[in-house]
């Protein structure tokens, strides 16, 4: 972090861009800036670019299996695009979408008809934390219905707004990363939460498979509330506590994905006191 004082001419107040930065995005007398508010309020400034990102793409599909078109789907899906469309050698049979829905994570307005595949893509306003956090929060609920024996349709329907929140934080960081959508993360959290948020994600199928004994899944519940308190102040000792707290109890069928899960809180407690 580096502080800089506000100078000011008349009633107008002003601040210096860094040197560093104007030579790495080439900034010019000719140049302009954007500027934007985050939900939290902060000032955040970005190149302006004179040239704009594609809101809309036509891809061209060879002959492929569904897992191969599936792919693509999912990539396009997940670029900044407003819409796309794939164009396909031969039409989809029922068979192929169904095959297509299954493995895209709760992706329902893309839309299948002969040759063609469509989408009209959302933008997400959420910020990737944020959407984490509502991960977290419907796992812990998810777990309850399944303990206390819930009807078995609004746990699915979890899974489905979990695997949704997953994709939304992929695309949110992809955006970012890919044409500086203002954001108040830097880029090395939005990196971390992406894989903290694929590891969620595939804890939460074993869970939904039935894979965990209700003991086990208490014992999750107490993981998943100790996650958002880390989340909020990842620091040595709460990264000790969660490290500890995994292997207190070693569930096989998930603790690779825990211990991914604290990997990535150690690493991000060392960027912490370097940023």
């Amino acid at each position: 972090m580096e502080l800089r004082n506000i100078q000011r001419s008349g009633s107008t107040h002003y601040v210096y861009l860094p040197a560093q930065w104007c030579k790495e995005n080439s900034i010019s007398l000719d140049s302009k800036v954007e500027l934007n508010v985050s939900p939290d309020g902060k000032l955040m400034l970005s190149v302006f670019g004179t040239e704009k990102p594609k809101e809309s793409l036509i891809i061209n599909v060879p002959d492929g299996d569904a897992r191969f078109v599936n792919n693509y789907i999912k990539a396009a899906f997940l670029n900044p695009l407003k819409s796309f469309k794939i164009k396909l050698n031969k039409d989809i049979n029922p068979s192929d979408i169904l095959r297509f829905k299954e493995h895209m994570g709760g992706i329902d307005f893309v839309e299948f008809s002969n040759k063609e595949i469509t989408c009209e893509s959302p933008t997400y306003s959420e910020e990737p934390d944020v959407l984490l956090s509502m991960i977290v929060r419907k796992m812990l609920s998810m777990i309850n219905l399944i303990i206390e024996n819930h009807n078995k349709e609004l746990v699915e329907r979890y899974e489905e707004e979990i695997d949704k929140n997953n994709i939304s934080i992929r695309k949110s960081a992809m955006g970012t990363l890919t044409f500086k959508r203002p954001s108040k993360l830097k880029h090395i959290e939005l990196f971390y939460i992406v894989e903290i948020s694929a590891q969620l994600e595939k804890i939460a199928d074993h869970v939904v498979k039935g894979d965990l004994s209700k003991e086990e899944l208490k014992h999750l519940s107490e993981i998943l509330r100790l996650i958002q308190k880390v989340m909020n102040n990842s620091n040595i000792e709460a990264c000790k506590t969660f490290f500890n707290l995994i292997h207190e109890k070693e569930m096989k069928r998930i603790h690779n994905h825990l211990n991914t899960i604290s990997d990535v809180f150690i690493d991000w407690s060392i960027t912490k006191m370097i940023l």
